[in-house]
């Protein structure tokens, strides 16, 4: 389908964003790449302003934005952007930052005068990919009783106590390490603690251990309760090379490093190698009854990288590209539609999980989550 919407304005060109603009321009998308580093083919960002009235400068050439920053800029440039008019789609894992986001376009929307807002935060790899494949297998039930995420994002090998190197945003890592995560339990909508939950997963023969973090379920939670799901417990949970969680454990708990997340981040960018040969394990499953049988469907997939991009590359970038292209080939004025989280005769937030798998069909991006 040919985009209505044509020009994106890509803000963070770190690993993920180099990624999007590769394979937005590929599909005929003219990005405005923009960063604070100065990098070749790349619009340097102020260092020092981070107001939204310098990004609503930034962004006004363009018809929507992705925010591929670190998560303390997410705020800033989604006011640029909603109270412009420009759509917004970005890859946060922090629940708050999303839901102020959410609240923000609301808000705005409501104001006499202003024109079609769209919004997804959190269109990423989890949440996001992962969010629209577990409602997509929730659709093929009856009713659901649990419905288990874990994703893994892994070096492919390691050889040091921890048991990782980094594949992607230190900050990112940290931030889901150390908050609240958001679950449901007996049908009640909880707040669980980050590396608890501890459980063990095999997966051809290689052993993963699987814990508690922040950020992952997105709204699916939300969102399948305003849909009267039957659930009774949905959780996210991240996947590690066994050992790993212990040793998290000592360094935020004991030694209180969760109240220093500077610090931490600080250490593990400068003591832990970033590497490219890494693994994206995907482990969905969720269990209903189908014609008054007990059943469990299971999406399990790795995915590894490619000649072009590591696999956290692949699938993040595949996420928001998928979201984006979904957006830009239709004609959203005139449509509307219920199943939105939040409409308003010009308001569209839209979570990733409200996109169908069967909306996706001949999605260039999405073919990396096929299997």
């Amino acid at each position: 389908m040919v985009p209505h919407f044509n020009k994106i304005a890509l803000l963070g060109h770190g690993r993920i964003g180099q990624a999007i603009k590769t394979y937005l321009q590929h599909e005929g998308y003219e990005v405005g790449a923009f960063d604070i580093r100065h990098q070749e083919g790349v619009e340097a960002l102020d260092p020092v302003d981070q107001s939204p009235a310098y990004f609503k400068a930034v962004i006004a050439p363009y018809d929507g934005v992705i925010c591929a920053t670190p998560y303390h800029l997410n705020l800033p440039i989604a006011r640029a952007a909603i109270e412009t008019g420009k759509a917004y789609f970005d890859l946060t894992e922090d629940i708050s930052v999303a839901a102020h986001i959410r609240e923000m376009a609301k808000v705005e929307s409501s104001k006499p005068g202003h024109g079609l807002v769209w919004v997804t935060p959190q269109c990423g790899l989890a949440p996001g990919a992962v969010n629209m494949i577990a409602n997509d297998t929730v659709s093929k039930f009856d009713s659901v009783t649990d419905i288990n995420i874990r994703v893994g994002a892994l070096p492919r090998t390691t050889n040091n106590q921890m048991k990782y190197y980094l594949t992607w945003s230190s900050e990112g890592l940290v931030n889901e390490y150390c908050n609240p995560c958001e679950a449901l339990v007996n049908g009640k909508k909880v707040m669980l603690q980050p590396l608890e939950g501890y459980e063990e997963i095999v997966i051809d023969g290689v052993e993963y251990e699987a814990f508690n973090t922040s950020g992952g379920i997105g709204t699916l939670i939300d969102t399948l309760q305003t849909a009267k799901t039957t659930a009774q417990n949905i959780n996210y949970k991240t996947m590690r090379y066994k050992g790993h969680r212990d040793l998290m454990a000592f360094l935020l708990q004991d030694l209180g490093m969760a109240t220093r997340q500077d610090v931490l981040v600080d250490i593990f960018n400068r003591a832990i190698p970033q590497v490219t040969a890494d693994v994206i394990v995907i482990f969905i499953q969720v269990t209903g009854f189908k014609n008054g049988a007990l059943k469990a469907l299971t999406y399990c997939r790795k995915i590894i990288g490619d000649d072009q991009f590591t696999a956290i590359q692949r699938t993040t970038a595949a996420g928001v590209c998928a979201v984006v292209h979904h957006w830009a080939t239709r004609d959203w004025a005139d449509s509307y539609n219920p199943a939105m989280e939040y409409w308003d005769k010009g308001c569209y937030i839209r979570s990733p999980e409200h996109i169908a798998l069967s909306e996706l069909a001949g999605n260039p991006f999405w073919k990396v989550y096929e299997v």
